[in-house]
């Protein structure tokens, strides 16, 4: 009995020395619990702020653009871009956009305006019907010249430059006072920056006017209809460009100064041998 319960002790002891080297297991299921909660909490940082991101863009785009394209104030050209470029621009130009289609819906003209986010700046395409100008005319019609002063104060706001573009259709037009579409698309963006300069207040050193004809249709010419959405004049709120615009090489500057040649000291006498 006591051999037997030696025996059975020695096992024992046994089974305590073999427990004691395998310890080193509980160490490492540790560590590797340990790892798996820690990737475990970095995963779930990541989905959160890619969810608070989703949430805010869509957030965004509800309150900007409407639930559809078909209800929306405000639409975008812009390629999609989960960082844009310069974000408190994109930002002041969206919150832009949004109060000028404000006002272009008090004014009751929202059928007759589209404000576009693009890749350019904003741009508010004014369509050059009865509303703004008659056929083959470039003075403002007053319900025109009522909606630039009503936008101006908020134009104002910002200092991006401003560009006003004017297009026409492909019909040929050939008038004493506008020989082809350049004239007259010229003279409706020119009428558009004197008037916006001269009586909405706007800065003049942030106008200018160009004119596209019928050279840039957004819309094929095959019908009136879209020849009437060709007949457009843009008010685009430019982006402001970024520092490292600009400062390109000069090949050739025609109103530089000539460069100054110093004078010659006069010639000295060869000494005579």
């Amino acid at each position: 009995m006591r051999k037997g319960r030696g025996g059975g002790g020695g096992g024992g002891g046994g089974a305590h020395d073999n427990t004691g080297a395998m310890r080193w297991l509980l160490t490492y299921a540790d560590l590797i619990t340990l790892m798996m909660v820690f990737f475990v909490v970095l995963y779930s940082m990541s989905k959160l702020d890619q969810q608070r991101f989703i949430t805010l863009s869509n957030a965004l785009k509800q309150s900007l653009y409407g639930q559809t394209s078909g209800n929306a104030v405000i639409s975008t050209t812009a390629k999609p871009s989960l960082v844009p470029d310069n974000l408190p621009e994109q930002q002041t130009l969206s919150d832009l956009g949004r109060e000028l289609a404000q006002e272009v819906v008090k004014a009751g003209l929202q059928d007759k305006v589209r404000i576009e986010l693009t890749d350019r700046g904003l741009v508010v395409s004014f369509s050059a019907e009865a509303a703004f100008f008659e056929l083959g005319k470039a003075d403002l019609q007053p319900a025109f010249q009522s909606l630039l002063a009503q936008l101006a104060p908020t134009l104002n706001r910002v200092t991006n430059p401003i560009e006003i573009d004017g297009y026409t259709d492909d019909l040929k037009i050939r008038t004493a006072e506008f020989p082809t579409n350049w004239e007259l698309s010229a003279r409706r963006a020119t009428n558009v920056v004197r008037f916006l300069a001269e009586e909405a207040g706007v800065d003049p050193h942030r106008l200018k006017a160009v004119a596209l004809g019928e050279f840039h249709p957004k819309y094929p010419n095959d019908s009136d209809v879209n020849r009437a959405r060709n007949r457009r004049v843009d008010l685009v709120v430019l982006r402001e460009p970024s520092e490292g615009d600009g400062g390109g090489v000069v090949f050739l500057d025609t109103h530089a100064s000539p460069p100054v040649v110093p004078a010659l000291p006069p010639a000295q006498p060869s000494p005579s041998r």
